[in-house]
């Protein structure tokens, strides 16, 4: 193969890796405040030693190599931030994100119940064998003392006249999500129940103007655990509430 042939296709490859060049505009208009923040930390830093030189030197330019350095770092910084905000979209990593509450009425009256939604944060990868158990109450229960136990899967109901055994695990796809049945009561029982798949049910008393505290501890393959309290009371009207504690 001729050399000029060589060399333009060799260009016509490296042209080609411009594709994605206006995603990267994109990426650095929105992360501006980022990109912002990299080049006015190298300003801060270099500063100093910039205004040292200044004043040893009576006010001469400064060498070429410390316009640069100060160059290329503030480049690099930015840049990096801007790598940054995508490598973080692709990180494996569950979170519960939110209590969500739900309401009905039957011949017991008026029902509230409260399940989590547990979010893979990542837009990249799966997470498998994931898990949702309730690992601790406070102030302790009578009868408690066997916590850790798994929490009930929204939506795995038993089909009559099938034997069923209750899901243990599941796995999450990119920005997946999953809800799991917590706790309920119905307005004005002095109770509340943790919907959990050892025993039929948990019933935990409460009195209105006393808050239990409950940890919940997400699993999964290869990963660290995470967990997260919440607190759990009776309001004026006798209606359970539930919330997640902030970390």
């Amino acid at each position: 193969m001729l050399p000029t042939m060589r060399f333009w296709r060799w260009l016509k490859r490296r042209v080609s890796t411009f594709d994605y060049f206006w995603d990267y505009i994109e990426a650095a208009y929105g992360h501006f405040n980022d990109i912002f923040w990299g080049v006015a930390v190298t300003g801060v830093i270099f500063a100093i030693p910039f205004g040292i030189y200044a004043v040893v030197s009576q006010f001469k330019q400064p060498p070429s190599w410390l316009n640069w350095l100060a160059v290329i770092s503030a480049v690099l910084l930015a840049g990096y931030y801007v790598w940054r905000a995508d490598h973080v979209r692709l990180i494996r990593r569950l979170s519960i994100s939110r209590v969500i509450p739900q309401t009905w009425r039957d011949a017991r009256g008026e029902c509230i119940a409260y399940y989590l939604e547990v979010l893979n944060e990542s837009e990249g990868d799966t997470v498998c064998k994931i898990t949702a158990a309730f690992n601790a109450i406070e102030p302790p229960v009578q009868n408690l003392g066997w916590l850790p136990v798994l929490l009930w899967q929204k939506h795995d109901n038993p089909i009559p006249g099938i034997p069923h055994i209750p899901a243990r695990e599941f796995h999450l796809n990119p920005r997946g999500i999953k809800h799991i049945d917590f706790v309920s009561s119905w307005q004005g029982h002095n109770h509340f129940t943790v919907h959990q798949i050892a025993v039929p049910n948990i019933h935990v008393p409460i009195a209105q103007g006393f808050n239990y505290r409950l940890q919940v501890v997400i699993t999964a393959e290869n990963m660290p655990s995470i967990s997260q309290w919440f607190e759990v009371w009776m309001n004026e009207e006798d209606i359970l509430q539930c919330k997640m504690e902030r970390r």
